[in-house]
């Protein structure tokens, strides 16, 4: 898994590609604690080349999520694909959460 992570408009931007599971989840808490302990009002997570994800994967997001909300700050996601989606669906985290396909939208909205 690789993580690249932006700022665009106080908005946090975290690339994730590969597989987050088990395994790797642990490498995604050192952006997450930067995020809320910094000054971005919202989260973006774009999961386009997310290819897996597994329990722990998304604990850690819908962790955010909570721990975001609690600061009356929000996450969004940009480009669910594949599997990752229908989990996504299956689980009813997208209704949770915004999710968005043009990158633009998700930070200005």
């Amino acid at each position: 898994m690789t993580i690249e992570s932006t700022t665009k408009n106080r908005v946090r931007i975290l690339k994730i590609r590969g597989t987050l599971n088990a395994q790797n989840v642990g490498e995604i808490k050192p952006h997450v604690d930067e995020i809320l302990n910094g000054e971005c009002r919202v989260a973006v997570l774009d999961l386009e080349h997310l290819d897996e994800i597994d329990s722990s994967g998304i604990g850690a997001i819908v962790s955010l999520l909570k721990r975001m909300r609690t600061q009356k700050r929000d996450v969004r996601v940009f480009r669910l694909r594949g599997t990752v989606k229908k989990l996504f669906e299956l689980l009813r985290i997208d209704r949770s959460m915004e999710v968005f396909e043009d990158l633009d939208k998700a930070v200005l909205t």
